[in-house]
């Protein structure tokens, strides 16, 4: 449910807003909000730090970071966020960092880790493995704007999920990966590369 309204933030955002962009702090309050009504669930969820997940989110954010460092920057969005007043652009960041490294990262994987591929992974065959991964990553490519990085991004989380059938190792690589990310454009002003 929670990716659910993730979806449907983005589509009211993209259909009513020039900028959807903007709306970003409105899209992860709700988001949480979310998460928040589901916690008696996803409590039961035990995040544990394993060395390979956050080692792996590291490798992923700076292949990220050299791949699209280059992307050039979205003069709409830069010029918008320049016309927001200095505790406007505040909450913006905030949202759009917190929102990047820890929201996102436990709504995306609970969908594509956590549901999609287990329940792909039915057989625990190779075969079947091999499907579900590729089909996980492809469905998590699709959602993304460089899709050829977010596929490879999308195998190693869940290559790292199949490991010990953990979704949390999934949850901590992609906060690592997103994390490195969001504090890369915060340093270089590149809110594009998110």
């Amino acid at each position: 449910m929670p990716f659910i309204i993730l979806m449907t933030t983005s589509l009211i955002a993209g259909a009513v807003i020039e900028v959807p962009a903007l709306a970003y702090p409105a899209r992860i309050a709700v988001v949480a909000a979310a998460l928040w009504l589901f916690w008696p669930v996803l409590r039961g969820i035990k995040i544990t730090p394993d060395p390979l997940a956050i080692a792996t989110g590291l490798a992923i954010g700076v292949v990220w970071i050299v791949v699209l460092r280059n992307t050039p920057a979205d003069d709409i969005l830069t010029h918008r966020l320049g016309a927001l007043s200095a505790a406007a652009f505040t909450l913006w960041v905030t949202a759009r960092l917190i929102g990047t490294s820890l929201i996102i990262p436990v709504v995306e994987e609970l969908f594509f880790r956590g549901y999609i591929l287990a329940r792909l992974n039915t057989r625990n065959s190779l075969a079947t493995r091999l499907v579900a991964l590729v089909v996980s990553s492809g469905l998590f490519a699709a959602l993304h704007g460089d899709w050829i990085l977010a596929g490879l991004a999308g195998l190693c989380f869940g290559l790292l999920y199949l490991r010990r059938k953990n979704v949390s190792d999934a949850i901590i690589a992609h906060a690592c990966a997103n994390a490195l990310i969001g504090a890369y454009a915060l340093a270089t002003g590149q809110w594009q590369i998110i």
